[in-house]
């Protein structure tokens, strides 16, 4: 079938030529004898932009659903929630809480290292950063300088 007639006919022809202009005379098709099957698909609403957008939102829902099957089957967060505390037994005077035991006793030498870390350097940052800041804040603002009009010029 010659491409130019499809693209060039009338109304009333491409209703003829249908299915880009295939004949469906084999097989289970015999029925048809010579006519040409039409697919008609429902008009699609929005643009490009549109589609993309809608594209975009099914794909963020389906990868935090995603996310969040893969915490809920490969994370234990009753145990994680239960680090630092010591097992219970059915013998009552084993059950007695040591209010000062170390939690990094119980959660390895990776939480015993970030406790000494966080003891010895991070404290000194947080601190240090705080007196930083109110003092920057109060250059800023002319804080520092707030007695200023009552000085006396001797």
């Amino acid at each position: 079938m010659n491409i130019n007639r499809i693209f060039f006919n009338k109304v009333g022809e491409m209703m003829k030529n249908g299915n880009s202009g295939m004949n469906m005379q084999q097989g289970a098709n015999q029925l048809l004898s010579g006519k040409k099957l039409i697919y008609i698909s429902k008009p699609t609403h929005g643009g490009f932009i549109y589609w993309k957008c809608r594209e975009l939102i099914h794909t963020v829902k389906k990868k935090t659903k995603r996310c969040a099957r893969y915490l809920d089957i490969n994370h234990d967060f009753s145990r994680a929630a239960l680090v630092g505390v010591p097992k219970t037994s059915y013998d009552p005077k084993n059950n007695i809480f040591y209010i000062q035991m170390d939690n990094e006793e119980w959660a390895g030498i990776g939480s015993k290292m970030m406790m000494n870390i966080s003891m010895n350097i991070l404290f000194y940052l947080h601190i240090s950063f705080w007196i930083y800041f109110i003092y920057y804040r109060m250059l800023v603002n002319n804080k520092n300088n707030v007695f200023s009009k009552w000085k006396t010029n001797e």
